[in-house]
């Protein structure tokens, strides 16, 4: 009898371990999913600055030009922000970025930022299968 209530209390146990075990490492890669939205501020401020920069430099008529035709994306990233132009050849326009991308990287203390310059359109790349290519330009500040 003692042996068989044993087995019953084992088996509770085991199953309750089981379920515990099954519970955390579902919530494990909810906790880590999500973009790190540490630097909103900053990605804002650069989203703002830059799309200025494209539209007295003359990459797109207006506000609303540059974002219909997709010229800009500054997202969240692992330390901090990256930014992705498309279709902006003109080196005057890409130095301007770049300018305004190191006042906020200086700014800032913990900070990283990316910048990948691409030659072909967004709509280019969302309509290919395989990524398009390499990006024309790329800088990383780092921290």
């Amino acid at each position: 009898m003692k042996l068989c209530n044993y087995i019953s209390n084992l088996r509770r146990y085991a199953s309750i371990t089981i379920f515990a075990f099954l519970l955390m490492i579902q919530y494990i890669p909810m906790a880590n999913s999500g973009e790190n939205r540490a630097y909103e501020k900053e990605r804002l401020l650069l989203a703002e600055r830059i799309e200025k920069v494209l539209t007295t430099g003359g990459a797109c008529s207006s506000l609303k030009d540059c974002r219909e035709r997709k010229l800009l994306f500054v997202s969240p990233a692992k330390k901090g922000l990256a930014i992705s132009t498309y279709s902006v050849n003109d080196n005057n326009i890409l130095r301007q970025i770049s300018e305004e991308v190191i006042k906020v990287f200086y700014a800032t203390d913990k900070m990283s930022i990316e910048v990948e310059h691409f030659l072909f359109t967004k709509e280019d790349e969302l309509r290919s299968f395989f990524k398009q290519g390499k990006p024309f330009v790329t800088i990383k500040l780092e921290r």
